[in-house]
């Protein structure tokens, strides 16, 4: 590694950021004595980063890792998002003086971002390149809280001889180079060890696969007191669960979408959910779609009640009313005009031959409904095709929000 930090090596990749790594490697030719190849990665690192990890991108010095473990670390919205809830739940248990572990280290990002909340912070990582990794983007960073151990989150809990005030895990999510979304399949396999995890500490912070059902995550784990769906502009992207040893209480679930502009913030228990009654209807003025968070969070009748809304249809996630919602956490559409699947007809009615088209719980697929109205993407109007209880509807519609 000590080759990448020099001068000539760090002023390459920056002029080369913008370069083609997979030609860079057919090459073949060192750059300054580093392998053509670590340059290709530093190379695709570096261009991920710069949206994923800006404060790394910015900073000098950093080095980043095999693509895989760059791909699998948080980026820096939801890590500092996960910061800012650790310090609500641990709210005056922390003063400055606490201490915390990330069980999972690997390239760093996290463990960046919560060390920040304690006095002493361990990153436990058995890789020892990425704990080198680590510890060198740390200091560039500037990061002084932070300690090293270059070992698996078993040996690390067993070795423990005092609590923890927080432990962080974020589970390795390949099995045998094949992603997999079940809880005993990751590693370090989070399910077992909690009893040993909960003899050490009060609080425990699990970061799981996006693809992992809630209800069935919350029959595994034990403790659990809040969960939070994650999205980032309208994708979902983490499910965190936060435990507090000896909760016995129904968890609250919450909803997050992290925009550029903004954050959409919805709050729910499954309770409220399996006992809201709602009303279904025909789409009226205004069609409102919940973002990503909130429909894997599945809060698909509590949404409904908290705005006065109807829903669509059991299966069609649209919701509909006489009046525009500002606040509403999720895409807002105006109905315009309710149109004909007619080829001719939409073809007048978008004369560019330009359209966003949407189908929710609809016949067609989307390029199948493209195909059929004669249209490519773009413009400013939508077309959108969706089922209701009693018929299929196709409307054109503008965004609000």
């Amino acid at each position: 590694m000590n080759l990448l930090l020099t001068e000539e090596v760090q002023r390459y990749l920056r002029e080369h950021e913008h370069d083609d790594e997979r030609e860079f490697v057919l090459r073949g030719k060192p750059v300054h004595g580093v392998p053509p190849a670590v340059i290709a990665n530093q190379i695709a690192g570096r261009r991920k980063a710069r949206e994923k990890l800006p404060i790394f991108y910015q900073t000098k010095n950093i080095v980043y890792p095999p693509i895989v473990n760059l791909e699998q670390a948080s980026s820096q919205a939801t890590a500092v998002l996960k910061q800012r809830l650790v310090r609500d739940w641990l709210g005056p248990e922390n003063p400055g003086i606490s201490n915390g572990v990330d069980l999972t280290g690997g390239f760093g990002v996290d463990s960046f971002f919560l060390s920040d909340l304690f006095l002493a912070f361990h990153h436990v990582e058995p890789n020892a390149e990425l704990v080198e990794i680590a510890e060198n983007n740390h200091s560039q960073l500037g990061a002084g809280t932070i300690i090293y151990h270059n070992t698996t989150a078993e040996e690390f809990l067993k070795g423990l001889s005092s609590p923890i005030s927080f432990i962080y895990a974020d589970p390795s999510r390949r099995l045998f180079g094949k992603r997999t979304a079940a809880l005993n399949e990751a590693q370090p396999d989070i399910s077992a060890l909690q009893p040993e995890i909960f003899n050490k500490t009060r609080h425990l912070l699990v970061k799981l696969s996006p693809l992992l059902d809630i209800k069935e995550a919350l029959r595994q784990i034990q403790f659990v007191r809040d969960v939070v769906v994650v999205s980032v502009g309208n994708e979902v992207r983490e499910l965190l669960f936060h435990c507090l040893t000896g909760f016995s209480g129904e968890p609250s679930i919450r909803a997050i979408n992290i925009s550029d502009q903004h954050e959409e913030r919805f709050e729910f228990q499954l309770s409220q959910e399996s006992e809201a009654k709602i009303e279904y209807g025909d789409p009226a003025k205004f069609l409102y779609e919940p973002n990503a968070a909130i429909l894997k969070a599945g809060a698909f009748k509590t949404i409904a009640n908290r705005f006065g809304l109807r829903k669509i249809h059991p299966n069609t996630h649209l919701y509909t009313g006489a009046e525009f919602i500002n606040d509403f956490p999720g895409r807002v559409f105006s109905i315009e005009e309710h149109i004909r699947l007619d080829k001719r007809l939409i073809q007048q009615r978008f004369p560019s031959g330009r359209a966003n088209v949407i189908t929710r719980n609809y016949p067609l697929h989307v390029d199948e409904l493209k195909r059929k109205a004669g249209l490519v993407d773009g413009g400013n109007d939508y077309l959108i095709g969706f089922s209701a209880l009693r018929r299929k509807f196709t409307v054109v519609a503008s965004r609000l929000k």
